[in-house]
């Protein structure tokens, strides 16, 4: 694109050594054009017109754009260009300028060209490595749980043999004797009331030990079904189900706290005395010992 300007210099034959030798910036100016001009006119930047009229080539870019910079400039100005150019490509020659972006377009298509050939064995190496990071995470993981496994089965073992030659445990001692009221259960059948014994019946002693000194000694003997709930000092209250014929006996206690579930279907022996207790068939009695007998009656069935 050629600008508009009112002073045309002289264009005879005498004046073409001059425009040879004249600059850019001196042609501009001589044009009373200011760098804004020019810049609106062929769309270059102000760095890039003031770079070549300064001839720093160095501040240019690639050779395929300067090159075509300098000859819309010079052409704008109605000036000659290929000084301008025969410098300009003199310097590429001793810099590299002029094939930087043919180093850069080679080395771009080689680089391509590389992984095109090479894309299959790519594509094989990261898939042999993936498949490789999953068969190790998995037997990690199967040693992981086979090691928790072994483990516990260890810690079981281990629990086992040490319960296997573990004392026994001495029987607890029950706590305080219980007051509220309870409703016996119903007397069930023979089969029925085996199975609901919460604790197997004392063995029957024919023949009772002595009691250590300042204890007693409590035996219950049940002439029908009956149900019984006995606190002994502080240990913690049990439950039984007598049957008819069948005795509980306990000793070396300080007192003892009775629930019967029916009055008349039990016979009481304290310290080899006979207890009478009081209440009749059906009546569920609260018993104390060895204070003074106090039966509560609680329900008469």
């Amino acid at each position: 694109m050629k600008l508009h300007y009112d002073d045309e210099p002289p264009t005879g034959p005498e004046d073409t050594v001059e425009k040879v030798e004249i600059s850019l910036r001196e042609l501009r100016e001589a044009r009373g054009l200011k760098i804004k001009d020019v810049t609106r006119a062929i769309k270059l930047s102000p760095s890039v017109i003031e770079a070549i009229e300064a001839e720093a080539f160095d501040q240019l870019p690639e050779s395929v754009y300067t090159r075509t910079f300098i000859k819309n400039y010079a052409e704008a100005l109605g000036g000659d260009y290929r000084p301008l150019l025969l410098r300009y490509d003199s310097y590429s020659q001793r810099t590299g300028h002029a094939r930087r972006e043919e180093v850069k377009e080679i080395t771009d298509n080689e680089t391509s060209s590389w992984f095109r050939a090479h894309r299959v064995h790519i594509i094989l190496c990261i898939l042999f490595t993936v498949l490789i990071t999953l068969y190790f995470y998995l037997r990690q993981s199967e040693n992981g749980v086979s090691d928790k496994a072994a483990s516990r089965s260890a810690v079981s073992q281990e629990e086992t043999t040490r319960s296997d030659t573990r004392p026994a445990s001495p029987v607890p001692q029950p706590a305080a004797v219980p007051t509220e009221k309870v409703a016996p259960p119903p007397v069930p059948s023979d089969t029925a009331a085996e199975a609901n014994v919460k604790s197997p019946p004392a063995v029957v002693t024919p023949a009772p030990a002595v009691p250590k000194k300042g204890t007693h000694q409590i035996m219950v003997s049940a002439t029908a079904w009956t149900w019984l709930k006995m606190v002994i000092d502080r240990d913690p209250p049990f439950e039984v189900l007598l049957k008819p014929g069948e005795s509980l006996m306990r000793s070396d206690f300080q007192k003892v706290a009775m629930t019967i579930g029916d009055a008349a279907s039990v016979a009481v022996t304290f310290d080899g005395r006979k207890i009478q207790i009081p209440g009749s068939s059906g009546d569920t009695v609260v018993v104390t010992l060895p204070k003074a007998v106090k039966a509560i009656k609680k329900r008469k069935r």
